[in-house]
């Protein structure tokens, strides 16, 4: 029984690997994504989005887009967690969520530095990490939609881009199916591409 059980686990791991929706919405980690069949719209998540533009990602996937297909636009938008935590940082700075005393990691850290003498030296390691934390979260301010003709048109881009490298950075593209059932009408927008600008210059990541 305990086979089959890794057995199981092992597929439903494959299983999510494929074209999934996440919960994009609110910018959760991806844990327990349902999965949705193959539709004409795609979501790039997980981006450095402090560089990236709904343009850069529009001219890197039209590049992939089938003979006889075409790309009909990207939308960025903020996800609930984003909106939440940039509306944290516009009052209290970029490490406004990590500066409360709430944390227990924290508390519990600063309590044995003080006990143990070596406060600043663990002080310092909990700013790093909580900075490392927060350029993890960042990728999860905002998520892309990108519309595309037909369902065979975003099948093709998403087996051509799906987990490789963009441009010279450090991410690699994520992309998701997004259900057909699912709406974007009533959301904040950050910005929306429909071709590539005449002066456009790709993100310098130097």
């Amino acid at each position: 029984d305990e086979d089959e059980s890794e057995d199981e686990d092992a597929v439903a791991s494959e299983e999510v690997e494929e074209g999934v929706l996440p919960t994009m919405l609110v910018g959760e980690a991806d844990k327990d994504i349902p999965i949705t069949d193959a539709t004409r719209r795609l979501a790039i998540v997980n981006c450095e989005w402090q560089h990236i533009r709904a343009c850069d990602l529009y001219a890197v996937l039209r590049s992939f887009v089938p003979k006889g297909g075409s790309l009909e636009r990207i939308t960025v938008y903020p996800s609930d967690f984003g909106l939440e935590r940039m509306a944290v940082e516009n009052k209290f700075g970029p490490l406004g969520a990590f500066k409360r005393d709430d944390n227990p990691r924290k508390v519990a850290i600063t309590k044995k530095s003080a006990e143990n003498g070596n406060e600043s030296d663990e002080g310092e390691e909990v700013d790093n990490e909580q900075m490392r934390q927060y350029e993890r979260d960042r990728l999860r301010y905002y998520y892309a939609v990108a519309e595309f003709d037909s369902v065979k048109t975003a099948m093709g881009v998403y087996h051509e881009c799906d987990g490789i490298e963009y441009e010279r950075s450090s991410f690699k593209l994520d992309l998701r199916y997004v259900d057909d059932e699912t709406s974007f009408e009533n959301r904040e927008v950050r910005d929306v591409a429909t071709d590539i600008p005449p002066d456009y210059e790709a993100p310098d990541f130097q």
